[in-house]
């Protein structure tokens, strides 16, 4: 019964660090905080079928999602990189409403 829980344990603390992607949480706090507010409730905002649809909608989907609102392409529109933007939907999708991640304190961020 000692090998199932430690198993267990194991399996849902990988799945925790992959749920929190660090340089995802620092391109939102960097690019999007000033708009979307908190990174995690941003996240919770959809679920994860969402987010993977919405990267997949083009080659920058981002972009593409503010190109009317001048005040962001300004903001992105220089420094934004495909590694960004997949560092951002990696925490996105981590931390989707329907993942089970819950968000805590660390040096990036605290909070939901």
């Amino acid at each position: 019964m000692k090998p199932i829980l430690a198993i267990t344990i194991l399996i849902s603390s990988l799945s925790t660090l992959y749920a929190y992607h660090p340089e995802g949480m620092k391109v939102y706090k960097k690019e999007c905080m000033i708009c979307h507010g908190s990174p995690f409730r941003m996240a919770e905002s959809r679920k994860q079928y969402d987010w993977e649809q919405m990267m997949f909608q083009s080659s920058r989907p981002i972009l593409d999602l503010h190109k009317n609102e001048k005040e962001a392409i300004e903001r992105l529109g220089s420094n934004w990189t495909d590694k960004k933007q997949e560092n951002l939907f990696k925490f996105l999708i981590g931390n989707a409403k329907d993942s089970g991640a819950v968000p805590g304190c660390d040096g990036n961020y605290c909070g939901p």
